[in-house]
Order: structure tokens, then sequence, then C-alpha cells
């Protein structure tokens, strides 16, 4: 294989670094900013209709709804029905939500003292310090999947594997680019 030069090492590392940084920054925040749910009034958008049998005519329309906000989704919404579907009471939900947050903005956090390590070069990153950052991502990861079993999410247990290829992939990506 061809040795990279240092130069273009450093941006390789800059790259990951950064990507999970924004990843998990990105992720911790959307725990606190939720979307408030709006119907769609458009008529090109109309779902289905309600129909009078009598008289054959339509009685209303049924719109569709999304969530408005800057994240586009509402996290407390789904960790509730997710924890409710198991017996789980609204304040424990939005307690771990909201502790998984917090968790995720510290990790990325990590990535960020990555980068400043690769951009800024003062102390140098080791690969002990790497892998514990990509193994807190990796449990993260691990509970998430966990979850998503229990909660029967088959859709996100497929992102979260998936998720966890990439961080393994990304972290022994790393370790040979700090090998070299």
């Amino acid at each position: 294989m061809k040795m990279i030069a240092i130069r273009e090492k450093k941006y390789w590392l800059a790259l990951i670094m950064l990507f999970w940084m924004l990843f998990w920054g990105l992720n911790g925040l959307d725990k606190f900013f939720n979307g408030s749910f709006e119907p769609i009034i458009d008529d090109a958008v109309t779902q289905s209709v309600v129909i009078n049998p009598s008289s054959g005519t339509i009685q209303s329309y049924v719109q569709p709804m999304h969530t408005v906000g800057l994240f586009g989704v509402n996290r407390n919404a789904k960790m509730i029905h997710f924890f409710s579907r198991i017996g789980v009471g609204e304040r424990t939900a939005l307690g771990i939500l909201y502790t998984i947050g917090i968790i995720e903005i510290l990790i990325s956090i990590l990535f960020f003292i990555h980068l400043s390590m690769i951009l800024l070069p003062k102390k140098s990153l080791t690969p002990l310090r790497v892998t514990r950052t990509f193994l807190l991502c990796f449990l993260l990861f691990t509970l998430f999947t966990a979850g998503d079993i229990v909660f029967g999410e088959r859709i996100e247990l497929w992102e979260h594997v998936t998720f966890m290829v990439m961080v393994l992939m990304s972290y022994q990506f790393v370790l040979k680019l700090l090998e070299e």
C-alpha cells in the first residue's frame, strides 16, 4: 500500500474527527429541540377523504401531519411512546432522552478535542485517546441497538447497526493513519 503523505494524513484525520464531532453534536442537540406536529393544509397532499354514504359526497378531508422545527422530529413524543410500550412513565423516558443527549454532546466535545489536536498540534493524538472515544461511540450504539430490539424498532435498528459499522471502520482507519 502506498504511504499516505503526512499532510494528506492530517486532512483525513481531521475530516473523520469533524464528521463524528458534527454527527454527535447535532444528534445531542436534536434531543433538546423538538419540532411541533402540524397538518399540511393543501389539497394536493390529501391522504384520504370521508364520504357520506347516503349522498356519496365528500364529507371531510384527512390531511397528513408533518413536523416543523429545527431538527424536524419530535424526540420527546417518540421516546414517551417507546417507553410507554414497556410501561415506563413520561418523566423517566424524558430523563433518559436528555441524559443520552448530554452524553452525545460530550462525545462531540471529545471529537472536537481530537480535531484541535490534529489542527493545532500542542499535544499529540494518541491511539489510546482515539480508542477511548470510539469505544464510547460503540457502547452508545450498542445501547441504542438494545433499545431498538426492546421497542421493536427494526428501521432504527438497521440505522444504528450501520452507524456501528461506520464507527468501527473509522476507528480502524484512524488507527492506521496514526501508526504510519
